[in-house]
């Protein structure tokens, strides 16, 4: 398949700012999402003083199709070694805003629900640079809310990440209706923080498929995130393909008309920007 122009992002590995945040997390050993995922964005997120922190190791308990996380076995987390890194973080000041997210872990008793619960309590969260990007917690999911409703973050997000006729190729192990419950879940607990949700295009669905959930979505969330898929080479993700960019133009407008709070949406568009 032809990559399009677009695809290819410039960067400068000399660059001053770009180098000062690669220090930080190598001295740190914090594990990003940033380069653990080989996000497309992640030299433009550092010059702008942005990162995503991954906690509780870089290997997930699953194996979606779309994800490069998977596939293998997750490690025993060392606690107070995560936790005092990111705190060290956080204290530098240097950063403009940090998400924290983690891999999933159904290998865990509680899902690590405690130990993120735990992570965020601890954090100095009248900084209101920090965003929460949370994975499926399943049954946990209840308890980790409560654990958090007092702790001083704006956003919250959860992505739903493809249309409902993909989610049994691309999201095994986790049901499309089941966002729809933990979400209503996040806004019942946490009804005065800002929602954010985030999919990829580019995976086979259709274009009246993707129209139709950014309608739904916007009786839901606050904000939407809107990206295209970039293949990893060792990867089967069925019909993919490049989405032009008349067709972002499309979302973008449907999206305005549904008054999202705010939203993302063009090719490089990443839920955790």
């Amino acid at each position: 398949m032809k990559k399009p122009k677009w695809i290819k992002k410039k960067i400068n590995p000399l660059n001053k700012k770009f180098i000062k945040i690669f220090k930080i997390i190598r001295k740190e050993k914090i594990n990003t999402l940033c380069l653990s995922s080989n996000c497309p964005n992640f030299y433009d997120c550092f010059i702008k003083k942005k990162i995503t922190v991954l906690i509780m190791g870089k290997n997930c308990s699953r194996n979606c199709t779309f994800c490069n996380l998977g596939g293998k076995i997750p490690f025993r987390i060392n606690n107070n070694i995560e936790i005092h890194s990111i705190i060290n973080i956080l204290k530098i000041k240097l950063l403009k805003k940090i998400t924290i997210t983690s891999v999933t872990r159904n290998d865990i008793y509680d899902n690590g629900t405690f130990y993120f619960a735990n992570l965020i309590s601890k954090l100095n969260l009248q900084n209101k640079k920090i965003e929460i990007l949370i994975t499926d917690f399943g049954i946990f999911l209840e308890n980790f809310l409560i654990m958090i409703c007092r702790t001083n973050f704006k956003n919250i997000c959860f992505n739903i990440e493809t249309v409902r006729r993909l989610y049994k190729k691309v999201k095994p192990g986790f049901k499309y209706e089941n966002f729809f419950y933990f979400v209503k879940k996040i806004r019942k607990i946490l009804n005065n923080r800002l929602l954010k949700t985030g999919m990829m295009v580019g995976l086979g669905e259709k274009t009246n498929e993707v129209l139709n959930i950014i309608f739904l979505l916007s009786f839901y969330v606050n904000k939407i995130v809107i990206g295209q898929y970039l293949k990893h080479d060792f990867k089967n993700v069925l019909n993919f393909k490049y989405i032009k960019k008349k067709y972002f133009r499309m979302y973008v407008i449907l999206a305005k008309k549904c008054k999202f709070f705010c939203f993302k949406i063009f090719p490089f568009a990443r839920s955790s920007i």
